[in-house]
């Protein structure tokens, strides 16, 4: 998955930086490996773009963070969690870094905005473990309404 606001370290290379410009100010480095745009600010925003660089190609963003990516509701103990959910197919294997939680799930996958994100449905599926009835039910109207609200966080 490619990220507007990062790159590997071969990639800023192979893009003519220097390694110490890629060690400069001008970068942050949320994971090892990934050189994030310092503007970003938000650590976990960070992370999420870090692991967007570093994900292999069969990888997808799931739970929670598919959650925000699509614009679902989640109540605020989640939408507040620094985690981000990253899958791989059954037979793939997961992401082991700090601050990633990795997966191994079958789901419809998507692509929203060049990130591979599971499915709404999918998504919806995989939180019923995590949410309440009420909450549940809150993701699910959000689900089925024609009047979405838009994505607002972790969308380029």
């Amino acid at each position: 998955m490619r990220s507007p606001h990062g790159l590997t370290i071969r990639q800023g290379l192979e893009r003519g930086y220097t390694e110490a410009e890629l060690r400069s100010m001008a970068f942050t480095r949320p994971a090892r490996g990934a050189r994030i745009t310092a503007a970003i600010g938000d650590e976990a925003r960070a992370l999420f773009e870090a692991v967007r660089v570093l994900a292999r190609d069969d990888h997808f963003f799931c739970l929670t963070t598919a959650a925000r990516i699509h614009g679902m509701p989640l109540p605020m103990r989640l939408e507040n969690e620094a985690t981000v959910h990253l899958a791989a197919p059954t037979d793939g294997s997961r992401m082991r870094r700090k601050g990633v939680a990795g997966h191994r799930l079958k789901s419809e996958v998507v692509e929203v905005d060049g990130t591979r994100v599971e499915a709404r449905a999918d998504t919806f599926v995989h939180l019923a473990t995590m949410l309440t009835v009420e909450e549940l039910v809150a993701a699910g109207d959000w689900l089925v309404s024609t009047k979405r609200r838009d994505p607002l966080l972790w969308r380029t």
